[in-house]
Formats: structure tokens, sequence, C-alpha cells
């Protein structure tokens, strides 16, 4: 059996999403997420200043089991791997997709490097394991829908 991950695109918009953790991992998801019209919520005691005045809702608080809002999804990009795994299994028991920065064995989807000209949109992922990869091969279509 392969490994490979199913390209699923859904439509996010108004969704409500939630991402714990303020760095730049966060930021990051929290940029693509907004780029497809979700929600976005990042809750965190402190943010990468990229966060601030982008246009997504930003509480400065921690994690704190049995008060997370409803959401759609959910992604736990902490610097704790166990904070992490806490947030996925509350959100799955909440019925939120969920997505975990630090284990790919425990996430209900992945994100893609994703590439986007006028009406095309390119979404690539790998195995994992090359990351350098997935970003050039992202960097070379992006050149080629330019």
């Amino acid at each position: 059996m392969s490994n490979r991950k199913f390209p699923l695109f859904i439509n996010l918009q108004g969704k409500a999403a939630l991402i714990y953790g303020g760095g730049t991992v966060a930021s990051r998801r929290a940029q693509v997420l907004q780029e497809f019209g979700a929600a976005v919520t990042v809750i965190a005691p402190q943010v990468d200043p990229a966060l601030e005045g982008c246009g997504v809702v930003v509480c400065k608080e921690i994690y704190r089991p049995g008060f997370m809002p409803r959401a759609f999804l959910v992604v736990a990009a902490t610097d704790s791997p166990a904070v992490n795994a806490a947030i996925t299994q509350e959100a799955r028991a909440m019925g939120a997709w969920a997505n975990n920065a630090s284990n790919s064995g425990d996430c209900d989807f992945f994100f893609p490097a994703v590439a986007l000209a006028d009406e095309i949109t390119v979404g690539i992922t790998g195995n994992g394991h090359n990351h350098a990869a997935v970003r050039d091969a992202a960097r070379q279509i992006r050149e080629v829908l330019l």
C-alpha cells in the first residue's frame, strides 16, 4: 500500500479555521487558508508579526483543553508535540479535520505547496521526507503559470 495523499480540493470560503501557535509555520498556514477564503483565527500567547493586521483574528492566549471553538479544520502548530497531539485529539472529537504540524502521522489533511494563476490552482505534496523537492517543484510550476 502506498502512502500517497489524495488531492482533495474543497471550498473553504467562510469556513472556520483555527490555528494554535503563533510562529512561522502557523503564520504560513494562516496565510494559505486565508488565501482560500477561510475565516482564520490564530490562538497563541505570542504571534509572528506577519499575522498582525493581515485579516486573521488573533487571540493571545494558550491552548486550554475544553475551550476549543467549533471549527471546520484545526491546525496544531505550537512548539510542543504533546500540546499539538492534545489539540488534534480535541479537534477530531468535535468533528473537525485536524493537522498536527509536528507529526505527519497525526494529520487528516496536509498543506500542499500552492501555485496560483488566474483560474488555475495547483497543489503539490510529497511523502514528507523532502520538503525542498516539493518547494522547488512548486517554484517551477509557478514559473510556467506566469
